[in-house]
């Protein structure tokens, strides 16, 4: 499974995919936590999603400071969105939603190991039983000699120290299909971190989807190292700094202006249209299992949306010739139409017509419905597909 970042070549979950920095601007004034996204509209944000042609599973982080504290903001495209049932912080991110921030204070950006180093955190935020949760782990800690094993029958990390975040905040609000989050970490916790303009440091953010009961996570994607699905406690807590990309505080006016709505990523206000979209380099294309191309092609892909309703295109652009031997031509394209609708009581349904063309290939163009029913109320969520 590979995620993508904006602005990036796509990579796995094996290495860096997103060489832009996440700018964290200077607050230009009070920043409540409300959940809402008021005071993020002129801001520089990194999206990252999970597989570029789903509908939901997307994901934006905005960052900014001042003198008190590190302020974080989330809009997430999830059909189930903000489920956690859980009810221990310390591992939440296997119950459920949860978004994730990892920050090193260390002024070495050239770090390598897996291994956390004393000034690296990780925090993960979510809402368990109505309540916020920001919990965080270090796996190294000045003054701490013993530190505590998290195992599994497969592996071990050690941790320092982990717990809640004295004085932290978190605010989610849900809408349709998706939500917004906003959080606030007293720099007081970074052991007297100080940052200023035109400081460089190691940073990553990942978010984790549920299915429609929060039974168990079906996917998470970090914003710098793609996506991946983690089964292991340990493995997941593992810290792995060389993969993190780089945050920049910037001082008033200095990042890059993006004027965003904060809507991207949730239901859009009843007859309001809304457009995303990118362009994809991968180095080969597997579809569906079958290898349709061992070289580099080129994908972009665009969708409307409309309420319930998205319509896409997505197409494939050979850059070397391909086995049928078409060679700097687009090979495939499809057109989709789909309805989803998560409103429904105790009911998830997704539909839609998908229109296949293949030019400059021997393939014949084809057609197919599809449909999901999730029943997200009944142990196990079942689901039928057709």
């Amino acid at each position: 499974m590979a995620g993508r970042a904006q602005g990036t070549t796509p990579q796995g979950a094996g290495g860096p995919a997103a060489p832009v920095p996440l700018n964290i601007l200077r607050a230009p004034g009070a920043v409540v936590v409300d959940g809402q996204l008021n005071d993020w509209v002129r801001s520089a944000p990194v999206s990252y999603e999970v597989d570029p042609n789903a509908f939901d599973q997307k994901a934006r982080t905005y960052a900014m400071w001042d003198d008190q504290g590190l302020y974080l903001a989330y809009a997430v495209r999830d059909a189930s969105p903000m489920k956690n049932a859980g009810d221990d912080p310390s591992a939440a991110f296997k119950s459920g939603d949860t978004l994730h921030f990892y920050l090193s204070t260390a002024k070495d950006l050239e770090a390598k190991g897996a291994d956390g180093g004393p000034e690296d955190y990780h925090v993960v935020m979510t809402m368990q039983r109505g309540a916020p949760v920001i919990f965080a782990f270090r796996q190294q800690k000045a003054g701490v000699a013993k530190p505590t094993s998290v195992r599994s029958p497969a592996t071990r990390i050690d941790l320092a120290w982990m717990g809640p975040v004295p004085g932290a905040e978190l605010a989610v609000a849900v809408a349709g299909a998706g939500y917004t989050a906003e959080a606030k970490l007293p720099l007081a916790f970074f052991d007297g971190f100080r940052p200023e303009a035109g400081r460089r440091v190691a940073v990553d953010a990942a978010v984790n989807f549920s299915d429609p009961a929060a039974s168990r996570n079906v996917a998470k994607v970090w914003w710098h190292r793609g996506a991946s699905q983690i089964l292991d406690i340990p493995t997941e807590l593992r810290f792995e700094r060389n993969l993190w990309g780089t945050g920049v505080f910037c001082g008033p006016g200095e990042a890059p202006v993006v004027i965003d709505s904060g809507n991207l990523f949730v239901t859009p206000a009843p007859g309001a249209v809304t457009v995303d979209g990118g362009v994809s380099l991968l180095s080969k294309f597997v579809w569906r299992g079958v290898k349709r191309n061992d070289d580099f092609v080129v994908q972009p892909d665009f969708s409307v949306h409309f309420g319930q309703f998205t319509g896409s295109i997505f197409g494939s652009f050979d850059t070397t010739e391909a086995p049928h031997g078409a060679q700097n031509e687009f090979t495939e394209s499809r057109y989709i139409i789909q309805y989803g609708n998560s409103t429904i009581p105790g009911c998830a349904i997704i539909g839609g017509y998908v229109f296949y063309d293949f030019p400059n290939t021997p393939a014949q163009e084809t057609q197919e419905l599809f449909a999901n029913v999730t029943l997200t109320q009944v142990m196990f969520a079942p689901s039928l597909s057709l």
